[in-house]
């Protein structure tokens, strides 16, 4: 494109660099596109001062809820950027008008609904291949114009692992091939298994998430609260009482559905994953082996999750809400304790008054009518009696005089220098496949959607509208009809084993059933004399569920357990 035919589009002092697409990586580098003038976003002073104004009122509202956040969303500005997302060629050579990418990456998002900010995330971050395809699969008008287009085909970058060995080595070791790097899509097949494609790479993805919540008491990662007796706390602010209600049903479905909760070689975090600190007690040194070998493990897992969210592979690792906040380098606050272990805040919340209570003279103080030194607590971090927070901290026990060393200490480490190294290790391996800048145009619970899934409610219309019947089946045949009747009835854990049997993956993309690819397609299965003798089959690498035609619905419920149970976790011929 010519770019002196376009200097209308580069008005009120916008420093636009035209030339956002980088040969190497395929990528769209949105972080390139600045104003000149930050303070203005090339629209009018009234309306930056009304944009404020909505700021601060929506603040107040994540306070104190008074309604819904729904009414700050603008559906007229959220209807331009999607026409203007729908248009090839300004999104394939980065000539999205400035405003949209400011907006969306700051903390104007509430304008846009999450659809919005979705699509915009996904024909923005992960190159012009896979913009188009995105483009081809979801915008039906610009068909004829796709069809003269050569698209070059996304290389597939194909390993074989033996499922017996160290599944995480192996992973580490694929993570850090260059086929990676350069945006292939990755495929996985296992050893004397002759499944590939779609269904074995997906629960690649699902087992090396649950080998990441193991607890290694050799090179510990993150922060385990099994010795923490559960407390509820509360929140001053609505969004993050959202947040964490959404977080704990994720992590209340994945310990269901996986049974981790009963297993104790898994970690428990009862507000989700967050890593252990460093010790800050003696200088750390990044040369020390232990310190490597965490440091190289949250590299890996940022490239993994990286991985993951450019393949639309969906994996299970519950990390903490703040956890995301933090790596978007959100600036911590002490109250940020409750997320993360709310019996210890609640505990330093009290330590916090009577420290005032010492600076303004006050004699005699004591903590629920005992001397702080009759608790016997010592320097060093809780639940871990060798961790000590000073030298010599497992003799230096808490008294009035050092409380407020104590308070600094625990919330140092667990906010500020005893995790910045695990994080920045995060984002430095997350960095190699994309920008994790671009995830700013998310909240944080939104963030564990995308990449975690999710799980919903089925109802037999929902599934007859999301299915797709053909060879033999239609959405009123009575094998479906029965299919969907106990498909609806499923608890969660039947859910989990089912996804996983057609699938691969235990989790659902963003948007439920209905946004599977491809579709979930029921087939028929009568190849055999006796079809009450045989069970379901599938093909995961293209979703296909082929049910025999059984003679009544208790048969295909009877069936179709068993298949689920005793077939999710291996890939042979059908």
């Amino acid at each position: 494109m010519n770019k002196n035919n376009n200097n209308h589009l580069a008005k009120n002092n916008y420093n636009y660099n035209y030339n956002n697409y980088n040969n190497n990586n395929n990528s769209i580098n949105s972080e390139n596109i600045k104003l000149t003038n930050e303070n203005n976003l090339g629209i009018k002073t009234k309306v930056i001062e009304i944009l404020k104004l909505l700021t601060f009122l929506n603040r107040m509202n994540n306070k104190n809820i008074i309604i819904s956040p729904n009414k700050f969303i603008s559906h007229r500005l959220s209807s331009k950027v999607n026409r203007q997302l729908d248009l090839l060629i300004p999104v394939c050579y980065g000539l999205i008008p400035p405003w949209i990418h400011e907006l969306m990456l700051s903390e104007y998002k509430f304008l846009f609904d999450f659809k919005t900010r979705l699509k915009y995330f996904n024909r923005i971050t992960f190159g012009i291949q896979r913009t188009i395809k995105e483009m081809e699969r979801h915008v039906d008008r610009h068909v004829e114009k796709f069809r003269n287009i050569p698209i070059p085909r996304i290389p597939r970058f194909k390993v074989r692992i033996k499922r017996e060995e160290n599944l995480l080595n192996q992973a580490i070791f694929i993570m850090k091939m260059p086929q990676i790097k350069y945006r292939s899509i990755l495929e996985v097949q296992y050893f004397n298994e002759v499944g590939t494609g779609s269904g074995p790479t997906n629960e690649f993805f699902t087992l090396i998430s649950n080998e990441l919540c193991l607890k290694n008491p050799k090179i510990p990662i993150w922060y385990d609260t099994t010795s923490s007796s559960t407390s509820s706390s509360t929140t001053n602010e609505n969004e993050n009482e959202n947040e964490n209600e959404n977080e704990n049903e994720n992590e209340n479905k994945n310990e269901n559905e996986n049974g981790k909760e009963k297993d104790n070689k898994y970690i428990f975090a009862q507000n989700g994953l967050w890593p252990l600190p460093l010790p800050l007690a003696k200088t750390i040194s990044l040369e020390d082996q232990n310190i490597k070998s965490i440091l190289l493990i949250f590299q890996f897992m940022g490239t993994f999750v990286a991985k993951a969210i450019l393949d639309k592979r969906n994996i299970e690792l519950p990390f903490s809400l703040l956890f995301w906040k933090y790596a978007l380098d959100y600036n911590p606050k002490f109250s940020d304790l409750q997320y993360i272990v709310p019996d210890l805040y609640n505990f330093l919340n009290d330590c916090t008054k009577l420290i005032k209570k010492k600076k303004l003279g006050e004699k005699n103080i004591k903590y629920k009518g005992m001397d702080l030194k009759d608790l016997f607590i010592n320097f060093t971090l809780p639940g871990y009696p060798d961790f000590e927070l000073i030298e010599n901290g497992k003799n230096t026990y808490l008294n009035i005089n050092n409380l407020e060393q104590y308070v600094n200490l625990i919330s140092d480490h667990f906010l500020n220098s005893g995790i910045n190294h695990q994080l920045n290790a995060f984002k430095k391996g997350f960095n190699k496949i994309i920008s994790i800048k671009h995830l700013n145009v998310f909240k944080a619970y939104e963030i564990d959607r995308l990449v975690n899934g999710e799980m919903e409610k089925w109802s037999k219309g929902l599934l007859l509208k999301s299915i797709i019947c053909e060879h033999g089946y239609q959405k009123d045949s009575k094998i479906v009809l029965w299919l969907t009747n106990v498909l609806s009835n499923l608890d969660n854990k039947q859910k989990h084993n089912f996804l996983k049997f057609c699938t691969g993956s235990a989790r659902l993309p963003v948007g439920g059933i209905g946004n599977l690819n491809p579709k979930l397609t029921i087939v028929k299965s009568d190849q055999f004399k006796n079809p009450d003798s045989r069970l379901p089959t599938c093909m995961t690498c293209v979703n296909f569920l082929k049910i025999p035609p059984y003679s009544s619905e208790k048969i295909l419920k009877e069936k179709l357990l068993k298949a689920i149970s005793e077939g999710k976790d291996s890939f042979h011929l059908s």
